[in-house]
């Protein structure tokens, strides 16, 4: 009988141990999209026949240049061409002019079009180190900025997740808030917490707002925008797209039903 999972690969019938992948406590059943079927391995192994097959053919195609140094072959080439519109009966002094020049220049080029890859591979590792940075400086940032603001831990990494979207490092080294994104631009992590303090103190524990469990007991009506004496629609709306989570728990611990 196949189970969901095992604790030891033994335990796995015989000739389904493909079906399950290692994990901390055992083997787990894998996915039904990530079974391979006899057709996908009748495929991979075709594939691999294909390859060793071209594999072989590209060696006995090679085989009779065994010995030779491809950059002297591509300037005994060049050389060629040169003396081929040379020896031409017909060719005109330009001609002949521009197949010398080219013979010569190819080498140039060659070397000119190897750097410039070159060039482009660092340019990408560049960009993606600094993207990197990037990423790991704001979330240094907001992350500090979250612990000395003691919001909820229940909702630090939504705060976390929502800030990666929000900001970029300016051109004077400092994380602020992206435009066109929702928020005030040039907003420091500092200021747009004090922002969420003042619009949405669920977040933080002072405001005893209501609990992700919306228990009416741990629900203060100072807070919350659906109890009577601090009714805010504008505040619903914005929590209703913030936090459904939350709308839907301050709503229930005001006896209001949305």
């Amino acid at each position: 009988m196949l189970l969901e999972k095992f604790e030891k690969v033994e335990d796995i019938p015989a000739g389904f141990e493909h079906l399950y992948k290692a994990d901390d406590d055992g083997f787990t059943l894998l996915p039904a999209a990530d079974i391979k079927t006899q057709t996908d391995v009748d495929k991979i192994h075709l594939a691999l026949q294909r390859e060793r097959t071209d594999n072989r053919t590209n060696k006995q195609a090679l085989q009779a240049f065994a010995g030779l140094d491809a950059d002297d072959v591509r300037t005994q080439l060049d050389e060629i061409e040169s003396l081929r519109a040379s020896a031409t009966p017909d060719a005109s002094v330009e001609d002949q002019v521009t197949a010398a020049l080219n013979s010569k220049t190819a080498p140039l080029q060659r070397e000119i079009d190897k750097l410039s890859k070159e060039l482009e591979m660092r340019d990408e590792r560049i960009n993606e180190y600094e993207t990197t940075n990037r990423k790991s400086k704001i979330n240094e940032s907001v992350q500090a900025a979250l612990n000395e603001s003691k919001v909820r831990q229940d909702a630090m990494s939504e705060l976390l997740s929502s800030a990666s979207h929000l900001f970029d490092i300016n051109d004077e080294g400092a994380v602020v808030t992206k435009d066109n994104v929702g928020v005030d631009v040039g907003l420091t992590p500092e200021q747009w917490i004090e922002n969420k303090r003042e619009h949405q103190p669920f977040y933080f524990p002072d405001s005893q707002s209501a609990d992700i469990k919306g228990s009416a007991n741990t629900a203060s009506t100072i807070t919350n925008p659906f109890a009577e004496k601090t009714y805010n629609l504008t505040q619903q709306t914005q929590l209703k797209r913030d936090n459904p989570t939350r709308y839907a728990a301050l709503a229930k611990a005001a006896g209001v039903e949305v």
